[in-house]
């Protein structure tokens, strides 16, 4: 549903679900091999897609559109 709604790549996936996790930037570059200016580069963009307005507000948009789909 994020994917298609925002066009999100399977790298902007990857690092949102780590981040969904509860995981740092830092631990996100560690988990994936990327670097941490690439993790957060990726970051950036979802914040962008999305239009949230920080990565705080990128989570929380998120949970909510998980709730709603699980309705």
């Amino acid at each position: 549903m994020l994917q298609a709604s925002y066009r999100l790549t399977a790298a902007e996936i990857e690092v949102l679900q780590l981040l969904m996790r509860g995981r740092s930037a830092n631990d996100v570059a560690i988990w994936t091999g990327r670097s941490v200016p690439t993790v957060r580069t990726h970051i950036h963009a979802l914040i962008g897609k999305t239009g949230a307005r920080n990565q705080m507000e990128l989570l929380r948009l998120c949970l909510g559109l998980m709730s709603l789909a699980a309705d």
